[in-house]
């Protein structure tokens, strides 16, 4: 039988924080001083996610002086833990950040969903649209315009 340390996480908190979208967020004095075009003074945030980082890792290795310029941004900014999303994974997590809503109103359940047309999977957050235009030569085609990229997450980021 195996003993735990009060001190160390279990794996499902490990599992949550590794999936969940840590914070950083850091007022820096010069962007939030700055002066804007008509003379008012505007206060700016920066926010760092970093995908998968442990807060409790990070606290740790700032505390052994491993991450001198984290431990700059907690001290001179601010530093939050954010909680994960149900599911814990990170489309879903950054998702539910840039929108501030739930799976059931952003559709972002998983990496993956499958296509009901043809039972095939693919990708959750974004779909790839073929080029309008192409050239073909014998077996090859080559795009020559059109085409892109379709956002599947629904309702307005943030920082619109």
């Amino acid at each position: 039988m195996s003993h735990k340390r009060s001190d160390e996480m279990s794996r499902r908190d490990c599992l949550k924080l590794g999936a969940a979208t840590v914070a950083m967020l850091s007022q820096f004095e010069n962007m939030a001083k700055g002066a804007t075009s008509g003379g008012d003074r505007k206060r700016r945030v920066l926010i760092l996610g970093i995908d998968g980082m442990s807060p409790h890792l990070l606290r740790q290795y700032v505390a052994e002086g491993k991450m001198p310029h984290f431990a700059e941004l907690m001290r001179d900014g601010d530093f939050k833990p954010l909680r994960s999303s149900n599911p814990p994974q990170s489309p879903v997590a950054w998702s539910n950040f840039i929108t501030g809503m739930n799976p059931g109103v952003h559709g972002i359940y998983d990496f993956i969903h499958r296509d009901p047309a043809t039972m095939t999977p693919m990708l959750s957050t974004s779909r790839t649209l073929p080029p309008s235009k192409v050239l073909s030569a014998g077996n090859w085609e080559f795009p020559l315009w059109g085409g892109g990229a379709e956002l599947l997450r629904k309702g307005p980021a943030f920082w619109t």
